[in-house]
């Protein structure tokens, strides 16, 4: 934003030094030895010419506007006198409409920084992809990898956290998103138009294979390794690993401190008290509360 502010202070002094320098160049016959006169060599001449002003911030501005073309637009100068003739017609033209060149210089500048500030923060955000079971988010960097590679959580938690329900009395899914026995209950969801029939799938394999291909091998339409389902992530396992069992606690203890607010957020989802775990996790003073 700094440079833009100062390329935009400074436009009408960089196109009156860069018709000044050419006018010396082509007076002082400078270029008359160079051979093969391109654009980019006399773009060149023209940054080392414009380094020396003593205007520090005018030059570091005037050499950074001044191009560098692609060998295809490299061209070569026949007439160096007509060129320079050409470029001081066009450049008196911008500055004799000045506000309306100022107010086309920042529109391009302002539209090229909400691109680069939108590409930055996707390359920072990575994929936006989320678990269609768990709401976890992808971790790969780029979103466009489907179908070379399907979307990826190193982790997952319970589906409650993504408002998923139990059918009978809507309390909320407390199997982790990698339990077998989550994987086998049937689904159903809302229909996509009004009045048309409720969405039905008899387990989650099912309405990935729908709804969620792209969370699957594209070869063998199975989950990947770190989403494949466990016996390991039954809520009554009793010989799990333990980096699962620390998961699976992490996932009660985030569940005990949250649900409150949680159940606010998500209107149709019941509460349910006799959750065994739920005191032993809880924070007092900690937890979140309905407000928040």
């Amino acid at each position: 934003d700094k440079y833009c502010q100062e390329l935009k202070n400074n436009f009408g002094s960089c196109l009156r030094v860069a018709e000044e320098r050419l006018q010396d160049l082509l007076e002082d016959h400078t270029l008359e030895g160079v051979t093969d006169l391109t654009m980019n060599k006399l773009s060149q001449v023209l940054k080392d010419t414009c380094s020396q002003l003593a205007d520090e911030s005018l030059s570091a501005v005037l050499c950074s506007c001044l191009p560098s073309f692609p060998s295809e637009a490299d061209w070569t100068l026949k007439d160096f006198t007509q060129f320079v003739r050409f470029c001081s017609v066009e450049l008196q033209r911008y500055r004799s409409d000045m506000r309306q060149t100022e107010l086309t210089v920042e529109r391009r500048m302002e539209s090229e920084l909400t691109r680069q500030k939108s590409d930055f923060w996707k390359c920072i955000s990575g994929c936006p992809a989320r678990c269609p079971g768990c709401g976890t988010k992808c971790n790969l960097e780029s979103e466009n990898h489907w179908p070379e590679r399907p979307h990826e959580c190193r982790r997952h938690v319970y589906p409650a956290f993504n408002g998923w329900q139990k059918q009978e009395g809507r309390k909320p899914f407390l199997l982790h998103c990698r339990a077998r026995a989550q994987w086998q209950i049937a689904r159903t969801r809302p229909p996509i138009e009004a009045g048309g029939p409720e969405r039905y799938w008899e387990n989650f394999q099912a309405m990935l294979e729908d709804e969620h291909p792209d969370w699957l091998d594209p070869v063998t339409r199975f989950p990947l390794s770190s989403m494949e389902p466990l016996e390991e992530y039954e809520e009554d396992c009793e010989n799990a690993p333990e980096e699962i069992q620390k998961e699976i606690d992490e996932n009660r203890r985030a569940w005990a401190n949250c649900k409150d607010a949680l159940l606010e957020h998500f209107t149709s989802m019941a509460d349910d008290p006799d959750i065994p775990w739920l005191e032993k996790y809880k924070r007092e003073g900690g937890a979140l509360k309905k407000a928040d």
